[in-house]
C-alpha cells in the first residue's frame, strides 16, 4: 500500500509513568500527530470501559483493576507504510495492520502488563475507538495534513456518546457519518427529520459491525425473545427502536448483505441507504420472503419501482408472478441462496423460495405449526 492511515494508541492511567519511553518508541515507527489526556467521568468509567471493550463484565473489571481510571492518554499517529495480514487476535483471526499490531505487541512487552496499552488494528477500529473516546467523529482530512506533534499535550473532557439521550435523530446520524459499514435499509425517506418515537418506531439497519454500532449508540435490548434483533436508543425524552441486521444472521444472503453495505450511497438527507438496484431487490426479497403473503401495497410499490428501472412483465404475466420471477432471476444471476433468518420473529416464506426451498430449523417449524393452528382457530 502507498496510502497513509491514521491510528491511535491508548496509554491507560497506570501506564502514564511510562509515557516517555513509549512515545519514544512510537516516534521511531510512526508520525505522532497529537497527544491528549482524556478525562472520562470516573463515576461512569466502568460502564464506558465495558462499552469500549467486548469482553464479559467480569474480565473487563479485572482489566480495569490493572489499567486504572481517568485520566488516560490518547496518542494519534499516522502510519506511512500500512500493510495488512491475517493475525490471531482476542476476537479470533482477523485482517490487521501488521505495522500497528506488531508495534503494539512490542510496546506491551515494555510495560508491567499487556493491558496497559491499546492500539487500533484497522481504520474501522480506529474510527470506532476515536468516536467512543472523544464523543466526535474523527476529522480524517485534518489528520491527513496535520504536522507532527509539537510536544505539547492537550486535555479532552468528552461526553461519551450515548451517555445521555441523543437530542434528535439528526444529531445521532451526524455522529455516525464516519462510521462507514452501515445503512438504513428502507423507510428512510423522511430521516432524520421525521421518525415516529416510542413503541411504534422502527429503523431498519444493516451493518457489518453490529457490536460496534450498538456500543457507539449505547443501544439496549428491547426484547427478551431469544435472537430477537430489536434494540432501543434514547432520543430526547423518548426512544427509537432499531432492528439491527448484519451479514451472517440470515436476514439476507451473506453476499447480498455485504454488497448492500459496500455499494451504499448517501442520500440528500445525509443518510446511508442502498445504492443502485440494491434497494429494489432487497425490498423485493423482504416483501416476498419475509412476509407470508405479498400485500397489495408492496405489490403496487414494487411494480412501480421495476418500471422505473425499465423492467416490465412478460406478456400475460400477472404482477405477483412477475415479481417472483424477478427475485429468482436475481438470486440465480448472483449465485445467491435463500437463507433462514436467525431471528425467529422474521418470517420465512418457503413457498416463495420455490426451487430454493430450505429444510427449516425445528424452532421455525414449531412456530409455523403454531401459526397455522392459531389461524384456523
Amino acid at each position: 500500500m502507498n496510502r497513509t492511515e491514521t491510528h491511535l494508541f491508548i496509554l491507560w492511567n497506570k501506564a502514564l509513568e511510562d509515557t516517555g519511553k513509549i512515545i519514544a518508541g512510537i516516534e521511531k515507527e510512526f508520525s505522532v500527530l497529537s497527544v491528549d489526556d482524556i478525562y472520562w467521568d470516573n463515576k461512569k468509567f466502568f460502564t464506558n470501559f465495558c462499552r469500549f471493550y467486548t469482553n464479559s463484565k467480569a474480565i473487563i473489571f479485572w482489566k480495569l483493576l490493572h489499567c486504572g481510571r481517568s485520566p488516560f492518554r490518547l496518542i494519534i499517529v499516522r502510519d506511512d507504510k500500512p500493510e495488512y495480514t491475517e493475525r490471531k487476535t482476542n476476537a479470533g483471526v482477523e485482517l490487521v495492520n501488521t505495522h500497528m499490531f506488531d508495534c503494539k505487541k512490542r510496546f506491551r512487552s515494555m510495560l508491567k502488563n499487556g493491558h496497559l496499552i491499546h492500539g487500533s488494528n484497522s481504520v474501522a477500529e480506529f474510527t470506532c475507538n476515536y468516536m467512543m473516546l472523544t464523543g466526535t467523529p474523527p476529522p480524517f482530512q485534518k489528520f491527513e495534513s496535520m504536522a507532527k506533534w509539537n510536544g505539547e499535550s492537550g486535555k479532552i473532557t468528552p461526553v461519551v456518546p450515548g451517555e445521555k439521550p441523543w437530542k434528535d435523530l439528526a444529531e445521532l446520524f451526524d455522529f455516525l457519518r464516519e462510521f462507514k459499514p452501515f445503512l438504513v435499509m428502507r423507510n428512510f425517506e423522511n430521516l432524520p427529520d421525521s421518525c415516529q418515537l416510542g413503541p411504534h418506531s422502527d429503523i431498519d439497519i444493516m451493518t457489518a459491525a453490529p457490536a460496534e454500532f450498538c456500543r457507539l449508540l449505547n443501544l439496549k435490548r428491547a426484547s427478551r425473545i431469544p435472537r430477537r434483533a430489536v434494540w432501543r436508543v434514547r432520543v430526547a425524552d423518548s426512544y427509537v427502536n432499531m432492528d439491527i441486521r448484519s451479514p451472517g444472521d440470515g436476514y439476507y444472503p451473506d453476499k447480498m448483505a455485504e454488497s448492500m453495505i459496500e455499494s451504499r450511497i448517501v442520500n440528500g438527507n445525509g443518510i446511508p441507504v442502498p445504492g443502485g438496484k440494491d434497494y429494489f431487490y432487497s425490498l423485493l426479497y423482504h416483501a416476498l420472503i419475509h412476509k407470508y403473503a405479498l400485500s397489495g401495497e408492496y405489490r403496487e410499490r414494487l411494480v412501480k419501482m421495476a418500471r422505473a428501472l425499465s423492467i416490465f412483465p412478460q406478456e400475460k404475466e400477472d404482477e405477483k408472478t412477475f415479481l417472483l420471477r424477478l427475485l429468482h432471476d436475481y438470486m440465480k444471476d448472483n449465485a445467491y441462496s435463500f437463507v433462514e433468518p436467525r431471528d425467529l420473529t422474521v418470517n420465512f416464506n418457503n413457498d416463495a423460495a420455490g426451487d430454493g426451498k430450505l429444510s427449516l430449523s425445528l424452532l421455525r417449524n414449531m412456530k409455523n405449526i403454531l401459526r397455522r393452528i392459531l389461524k384456523k382457530g
